[in-house]
């Protein structure tokens, strides 16, 4: 199934969400996209937050307005050379911890994997995790 034709078939939620450390709100809205990343790229490398860090102990939110099909086909050829896209509509937040709430209950997905339904609560816990990695050689 294309891309296309398989968007013709959504139908965006309506959501909300509140970010705990701004005490700031998006208040509802059709959206068909709600995204939370802690790096810039998702899916196949498209970065809707190329100013994240993984090791800010921030997370970054990104929401996108209802598009139409006409401009959903003007944006592709860019998207697919770039992997970027900045829209009017493409609303991002930079927070410790959101919550996101839909009208109707939605599929949460985190990396890839079903996670449950919204409402859903998403906190960045800075060093929560340690990595080994070999040490970087200058030069």
């Amino acid at each position: 199934m294309s891309a296309v034709r398989a968007y013709a078939g959504f139908k965006p939620q309506r959501l909300r969400a509140f970010f705990e450390s701004s005490n700031a709100e998006l208040p509802w809205q059709n959206s068909v996209l709600a995204s939370v990343l802690n790096a810039p790229t998702f899916g196949a490398g498209m970065a809707l937050a190329p100013d994240a860090r993984i090791d800010d102990g921030l997370l970054d939110c990104a929401f996108l307005d209802e598009l139409g099909i006409p401009r959903l086909l003007r944006l592709l050829p860019r998207l697919a050379l770039q992997g970027s896209i900045d829209l009017p509509g493409l609303k991002r937040q930079r927070v410790r911890k959101v919550r996101i709430e839909t009208e109707t209950p939605a599929i949460f997905q985190g990396d890839g994997e079903l996670i449950g339904l919204t409402p859903v609560e998403i906190e960045v816990v800075p060093g929560a995790v340690k990595f080994l990695a070999p040490k970087l050689r200058n030069g």
